[in-house]
């Protein structure tokens, strides 16, 4: 079997030429776009649209007011914790992480798939709050400790609030044994505690 070298040679140098000159063209190219300081396009595909800009809805009055509170006592107890308000909800974040949870239904019987959970590692605890203007109904009686596979969580409704302004924290603070158990009660008071009303200085009758 012959083999025409001298016709596969001239190929090869052929698709050489080919080669550098598209590679040329690419180099140019580039240069061009980084002097305009865009990015060439080797390829047409779809293109990801932009993200629309995401603005955080607006917190109650009133839950301001409760995260200020809690900031205000975390920053001498727990200088750690991070306090996020994100419209209806606030959440406090003090060593928390992922965990795969096998949820569990009225009878007590445990799901066959788990899911993603976040909750409280070692020493921490993760509170959830979300506002109602009306007092939530729930199918527990509250308030309760809800015992569950990694950590215990605390279920209560407090009012918060007067006026137009009042409603309900409706309130799950998730903790394990190690939890500073003074930290949690001062969490719980903190929660419950009332917001001032303005002390009225009683009129004196003029003789």
């Amino acid at each position: 079997m012959r083999t025409n070298f001298g016709h596969a040679t001239g190929n090869c140098q052929w698709a050489i030429v080919v080669a550098l000159a598209l590679t040329s063209g690419l180099f140019v190219a580039d240069r061009a776009a980084a002097q305009k300081g865009t990015s060439p396009i080797r390829a047409q595909a779809d293109r990801v649209p932009e993200q629309p800009d995401f603005r955080e809805a607006e917190s109650p009055p009133t839950l301001k007011v409760l995260a200020a509170r809690l900031t205000r006592l975390l920053e001498t107890e727990c200088p750690a914790a991070e306090v996020a308000l994100h419209g209806d909800e606030l959440v406090v974040r003090y060593r928390t992480q992922k965990f795969m949870v096998h949820g569990r239904n009225k009878t007590g019987e445990f799901s066959e798939k788990a899911h993603e959970e976040e909750g409280p590692r070692f020493r921490g605890f993760f509170l959830q709050i979300y506002f109602h203007s009306e007092r939530p109904v729930r199918a527990l009686e509250v308030p309760c400790d809800l015992r569950e596979p990694y950590w215990t969580t605390f279920v209560n409704d407090y009012a918060i609030g007067q006026g137009d302004q009042a409603g309900f924290a409706s309130t799950s603070l998730s903790y394990n044994h190690a939890t500073d158990a003074e930290l949690l009660k001062k969490l719980k008071n903190c929660l419950a505690a009332e917001e001032e009303a303005p002390v009225s200085t009683p009129h004196r009758r003029s003789n």
